[in-house]
């Protein structure tokens, strides 16, 4: 059993009846599936409230649980779900490893996949999480004839990003 089915399991034992979450991770999708009904919202603060505010109402008789786990996983799940849905095909991520952000600290990590039309393509993504903002830089090109003469531009490019 993974941690995130003995997570959700312990949740259904302790009686929790709504589990909500930003953004969708393992434990959200491990709780829908021990029939906990997930409620996915938009901002982590409103979350929070809508869990304390299930607690106060119902004077602590069910438990309000929230959950905004965002890993750097959850961060590359989210970018290659996202270019599948928009058509991309075989969208493949690798080279997952920690990078300057700016002033701070992110994740770097490398695509491989192909257009509707079959053109392979390759990619970068730069990454950070920090309060209730995620900031993500995708660089593409057609790996054939541009990416590797453009990465080392874009790799500096990346390195310079600054953001609120």
């Amino acid at each position: 059993m993974k941690a995130a089915a003995v997570v959700a399991d312990i949740l259904k034992r302790e009686g929790v009846k709504f589990l909500i979450g930003y953004p969708v991770n393992q434990i959200i999708e491990a709780a829908a599936e021990a029939d906990i009904r997930t409620i996915i919202v938009r901002q982590e603060r409103v979350g929070l409230h809508m869990a304390d505010a299930l607690s106060r109402v119902t004077s602590g008789d069910r438990i309000g649980v929230f959950d905004s786990k965002m890993l750097p996983n959850d961060i590359q799940d989210l970018v290659v779900g996202t270019l599948t849905k928009t058509g991309y095909q075989t969208v493949k991520p690798g080279n997952l490893t920690p990078c300057p952000f700016g002033r701070g600290q992110g994740f770097c990590f490398d695509l491989d996949f192909s257009t509707p039309q079959g053109l392979q393509m390759k990619g970068m993504t730069m990454a950070r999480k920090q309060n209730d903002t995620l900031d993500v830089f995708l660089f593409e090109a057609p790996s054939e004839y541009y990416f590797g003469a453009l990465s080392p531009t874009v790799s500096k490019v990346f390195a310079s990003a600054q953001t609120n």
